[in-house]
């Protein structure tokens, strides 16, 4: 069951989309607001933004969902079910809490700290990505849930952090 199952109906290649690869349409968008600036203020103002928001992602997971994984243990849905899951995933890497809310959620919440509105497309970012993986039979519901938090408390070490510079 480590196998890519690709299904041919369409919804299924939209969930196969929206759990493996739309992140990677958000990290494009990230990065290019790093080049938006119509002044060398606000040009800085976005790297620091788009620096904060990836750090928050990399400390979200790396850190926190990776630590309370080990500890927990909890398998993957597919592998609890014995079902076939529709992107490849490791049946022993744990699934709670989810790694991509950690990371989707926690960019979302670093951002919302500095503009609230421009926080709305990585927050509805974060939801397709991590509802997808649940479709997908990576992760549960509760799995997600439990990675909003966990991407809320990286963002908030990254302000703290990001405040002493």
């Amino acid at each position: 069951m480590t196998f890519i199952h690709m299904h041919n109906n369409l919804s299924s290649r939209v969930i196969v989309f929206f759990a493996s690869c739309f992140q990677f349409v958000v990290g494009a968008f990230l990065a290019s607001m790093a080049c938006i600036g119509t002044t060398d203020v606000t040009l800085q103002k976005h790297r620091l933004l788009v620096a904060g928001a990836v750090l928050t992602g990399l400390v979200s997971r790396l850190v926190i969902a990776e630590m309370l994984q080990r500890t927990i243990g909890r398998k993957r849905p597919f592998a609890a079910k014995n079902l076939i899951p529709l992107v490849w995933m490791r049946p022993s890497a744990p699934s709670f809490p989810s790694g991509h809310a950690s990371v989707f959620f926690g960019i979302a919440w670093y951002i919302a700290f500095s503009s609230p509105l421009l926080s709305l497309p990585f927050f509805a970012a974060a939801l397709l990505i991590s509802g997808a993986r649940v479709l997908a039979h990576v992760h549960y519901w509760s799995d997600v849930a439990a990675g909003i938090p966990v991407g809320l408390a990286g963002a908030l070490i990254i302000k703290w952090i990001m405040g002493f510079f």
